[in-house]
Order: structure tokens, then C-alpha cells, then sequence
């Protein structure tokens, strides 16, 4: 009984040296994930600060590159149409001003002609004592002076007309260049995005690390299919704790204890607390249990391909047992879900074919 309690416990330890393996090699990647994943977040709002800088607000706060940049081209059109709009307005008030001002002058014009007329005949009339001429020339000179400054105020009142409708003009060309300039920033802006959503490094990288682990995991199910589930992997850590601390005396025992946990909603609790007190007793688990471990490693080497076992064996997975004891077996179940997520699509073609 104790042989074989040693043995179950071995092939326990082994599965999760497996695991270990394949987490030790798919941890980096789910880090470089998360770093591409913040730069692109990060790239992101630099795009959507910028269409605010140029004064499009119409972006959502979860807006995407490509809504930033149609709303940019879209307040840039409509400023474009407002410049032209400005403009026209501009160029009509300025002809209807330069006619004015040539009317306007013509009779200054004339208006200064009849007052120097009406000042002659003034001087005149005093010369040859006619008072009635006099009179009439200092009359008429002072109607004419009183006409030509009022024409003239009216004439520079038509130049202060025109200027608001020119700082109508500079402002819509300043939003204008405004828009212009954003939407020149914003493109390769969107590019990079592109660059970092596209990630053609972190995909070739999936690939190789798919590639190097996956038949590590396919020993491992050929393996103890039978002992364990995959999907019971996550609570290897609390099958290991119940049978080594003999709460249970079988596998099925110890994962019906977990269905209970999953039946009061205390599982993760359960899973955490059992995988704290493997972490730490892993190394005395695998100095008491070396030689059986080891054979049971060796069994999983067995069961993958030659290319595999070539890279992989007994030895280097149980380094991995120890050097990733720190995880728990919910988190090694979580990566090997995060590595099975980026199957290359040639792959699920395959398996498909062969259906």
C-alpha cells in the first residue's frame, strides 16, 4: 500500500513537473503579451489625445484609431468648407467695399471741388463788397466741409466693416492647420498600432514556443488521462495536498473532495491555501520521492516525439518542478490555456483535415 501510495504521489509530482515545463517556457510570453497589450493601449490614447488636441471631442473614450481619424478627416473637411465659406464672404464684402470707396471718393471729390468753389466765391464776394455772394460762398463752403467729413468717417466705417470678416478667415484657416497638422501626426501614429496589434515577432514567437511545448502536453494526456483530467488540472495542487496528507486514499476521493469545494464556492480559496503548502514542501516531496519521479518522467519523455524528447527529459522536468514551485497548479493550468489559445490556424487545419 505504501508503494503504491508512493507511486500515485510520484505520478502526481511528474504531472506537475510537466506542467512546470511547459509554464517555465510560456510565463515570457504571456509577459511580452502584456507589455504589447499596454504599449498598444498606450498608443492608442495617444491617438485619441491627439484628435482632442486638434479639437475633435466627438471621439468616444473607448474610440478606436480608425473612428479618431474618420472624425479628424471629417472636422477637417467641414473646416476646409468653412475656409472657402470665409473666404467667399471675404472677397464679396471686400468688392462691395472697393465700390463703395470708389464711389465714396468720386464724391469727396466732388464735395472738396464745390467747397474750394464756394470759398472762392466767399472771397470773392468780399473783394467786390457783394455780401450776398460772400454769404452764399461761406454757406455753401460750410455745407460742402460738413459733407466731406461725414462721407470720409463713412468711408473709414466701411474699412472697419471688412476686418471682422478677415479674423473670420484666420481663425478658420487656423483650425484648418490645426486638423491638417493632427491628421499629419495621427497616420503614423496608426501605423505603429498597426505594427503592435499586428505583432508578426510575438507570432512567430507563439509558434516556436507552441511547438516546444505542445508535445510536452500531449505526453502529459496520453499519459495520466486516465489518473487526471486536463481540466482537472488546475486543482492538482488540492488532489496532491488531500492525498498526501491522506484525507483521501484514492485520485476519485480527492476530486470528489474538490467537487465539494466547487459545491460551497470555496474552491479557489481551497485551490490557493493547498497550492501554498505544496510550494513549500515541493523539494523535501521530491528528495523523498527522486527515484520514482524520475521514473515516471521518464515515462512522459516515452510518450513524446523524437524531437521533443531530444530537448526534454527526465532531468529537465524535474529542474522545472523545482524552479517553478512558487506557481500554483491553477496558474500552470492557466498558461497552458493561454498556449493552447495561440495554436497556429495551420495547425486547427490540420487536425481538421484529419477528422
Amino acid at each position: 500500500m505504501a508503494e503504491n501510495r508512493e507511486e500515485v504521489l510520484s505520478q502526481l509530482y511528474a504531472l506537475r513537473a510537466g506542467m512546470s515545463y511547459i509554464s517555465a517556457e510560456v510565463v515570457p510570453l504571456e509577459e511580452r503579451e502584456k507589455a504589447n497589450t499596454i504599449k498598444i493601449n498606450d498608443q492608442l490614447q495617444c491617438i485619441r489625445d491627439r484628435a482632442r488636441d486638434a479639437g475633435v471631442y466627438e471621439t468616444s473614450k473607448d474610440g478606436t484609431a480608425e473612428e479618431c481619424m474618420r472624425k479628424v478627416k471629417e472636422r477637417l473637411s467641414f473646416a476646409e468648407k468653412n475656409v472657402e465659406k470665409a473666404n467667399n464672404e471675404y472677397q464679396k464684402e471686400r468688392s462691395d467695399w472697393q465700390k463703395g470707396l470708389k464711389r465714396n471718393r468720386t464724391i469727396l471729390i466732388l464735395l472738396c471741388c464745390v467747397t474750394l468753389v464756394a470759398i472762392i466765391l466767399a472771397v470773392v464776394g468780399r473783394l467786390v463788397d457783394l455780401e450776398s455772394l460772400m454769404y452764399l460762398g461761406i454757406a455753401a463752403s460750410v455745407f460742402c466741409g460738413i459733407g466731406t467729413i461725414v462721407f470720409w468717417f463713412f468711408a473709414i466705417s466701411l474699412v472697419k466693416d471688412v476686418k471682422p470678416t478677415e479674423s473670420k478667415v484666420a481663425v478658420a484657416e487656423i483650425d484648418m492647420e490645426r486638423l491638417k497638422k493632427a491628421e499629419k501626426d495621427i497616420l503614423p501614429m496608426i501605423d505603429t498600432l498597426r505594427s503592435l496589434q499586428e505583432d508578426e515577432e510575438g507570432k512567430a514567437l507563439q509558434t516556436e514556443v507552441y511547438e516546444a511545448v505542445e508535445p510536452v502536453r500531449s505526453a502529459l494526456v496520453q499519459t495520466y488521462s486516465g489518473i487526471i483530467d486536463e481540466r482537472d488540472w488546475q486543482y492538482l495542487d488540492l488532489v496532491i495536498f488531500y492525498y498526501e496528507t491522506r484525507r483521501a486514499d484514492s485520485i476519485k476521493e480527492a476530486l470528489q473532495l474538490v467537487d465539494r469545494q466547487k459545491q460551497t464556492e470555496m474552491i479557489v480559496s481551497a485551490v490557493q491555501e493547498a497550492g501554498r503548502e505544496i510550494c513549500s514542501s515541493i523539494y523535501d516531496a521530491a528528495q523523498m520521492l527522486a527515484s520514482t519521479i524520475v521514473k515516471c518522467c521518464n515515462i512522459i519523455c516515452k510518450n513524446m516525439n523524437a524531437n521533443a524528447a531530444a530537448v526534454v527529459d527526465a532531468l529537465t522536468l524535474q529542474n522545472s518542478l523545482l524552479e517553478e514551485a512558487s506557481r500554483t497548479s491553477a496558474q500552470m493550468a492557466d498558461d497552458i490555456k493561454f498556449i493552447k489559445s495561440k495554436m497556429p490556424k495551420r495547425r486547427i487545419a490540420s487536425s481538421k483535415s484529419a477528422d
